[in-house]
């Protein structure tokens, strides 16, 4: 595991920072339009019909908030209405895949009533491509 893969103490407080603690909180977002374009970078000539094919198109994007393991035969044993213990606390950054591939670190929030992620970290292209 490389250094970089690893968030230091300062990072996690500063993502942790506007979580409650143990209790379960989203933030309102006010400005979404403050974070919009942020990512786009300017590019050459010969990658322009490279992206626009690349902006049409569409890959599955999974926000993983929390997880468990389980051993098959207590899953096949599961019930409507029963519930699964989490490994994880659930105030902790999110985890936001891009087509099954760890992509960047987030944090839950409420845009005009909508379910939402503010993206807090996106990994950099190496990291990225080790997964």
């Amino acid at each position: 595991m490389n250094s970089k893969d690893i968030l230091t103490q300062d990072e996690i407080d500063a993502l942790l920072r506007p979580v409650k603690s143990n209790n379960f909180s989203v933030k309102e977002n006010k400005k979404p339009e403050k974070y919009r374009n942020s990512f786009q970078k300017k590019i050459s000539g010969k990658d322009v019909k490279k992206q626009e094919w690349l902006s049409k198109s569409s890959v599955p994007i999974t926000i993983k908030a929390a997880g468990t393991e389980m051993r098959m035969q207590d899953i096949l044993q599961l019930d409507q209405g029963d519930v699964v213990k989490l490994d994880e606390l659930f105030n902790k950054p999110v985890h936001v895949l891009v087509n099954g591939v760890l992509f960047a670190y987030g944090e839950l929030l409420l845009t005009d009533g909508t379910p939402s992620v503010l993206l807090k970290y996106i990994r950099q292209k190496a990291e990225q491509i080790k997964d």
